[in-house]
């Protein structure tokens, strides 16, 4: 009831790009352990993760957050990486991703068929995970895909300490040291966890 689903502007072309540097098969495992599953995404831009669970099990309930910002998404699904696996969008997607608020309104469209399972929440983690809680969100699975940060990770225990943790990005950016990698690693000591 707080977060209703979103109005999409007519129009809104759909397009998800498959960002997958492996391991995501594991959250599925998860999620077909749990008879309703409820899974708190941290960072959805267009929504491929959430869509794989939303496939993965036809009875788990999402809420994705994410600030879904402006004048990211058409710049970095077009760039000429070697490690992109997606087909760059058409121009009338870029146009739509670059218009105000293109990113989320692209989202809802991506994920509109499964509306009765998804809420969007629109706002950084560190501004809304505790409105979360506050509205009774007890999530069984935490995915956090975000901002590279360890709040994340102390801010889900703190609200959530019985919710199963999982992420992306734990081998990312060896440039800058895998600083997930980093922040988990330092989580789990700091709770003698391995």
């Amino acid at each position: 009831r707080q977060y209703p689903w979103p109005e999409v502007p007519e129009g809104t072309p759909r397009y998800v790009a498959d960002i997958d540097g492996g391991g995501r098969f594991l959250v599925d495992r998860l999620l077909i352990r749990h008879p309703q599953p409820t899974l708190l995404e941290i960072g959805a831009f267009l929504g491929g993760s959430t869509l794989r669970w939303l496939k993965a099990s036809p009875r788990v309930e999402i809420v994705t957050v994410d600030p879904w910002p402006d004048g990211i998404a058409a710049d970095f699904l077009t760039r000429d990486d070697p490690w992109r696996t997606w087909a760059a969008p058409g121009e009338d997607v870029v146009r739509a991703l670059e218009a105000p608020d293109g990113l989320y309104h692209t989202f809802l469209a991506n994920l509109a068929p499964y509306r009765d399972r998804v809420v969007p929440v629109r706002g950084p983690s560190e501004q809304v995970l505790d409105q979360l809680a506050a509205h009774g969100l007890s999530p069984d699975i935490i995915y956090i895909d975000a901002d590279k940060k360890r709040s994340d990770l102390d801010d889900c225990f703190r609200l959530w300490p019985h919710a199963q943790l999982t992420g992306d990005d734990y081998q990312w950016a060896p440039e800058r040291g895998y600083p997930m990698q980093q922040h988990v690693n330092a989580f789990a000591a700091a709770h003698g966890y391995t």
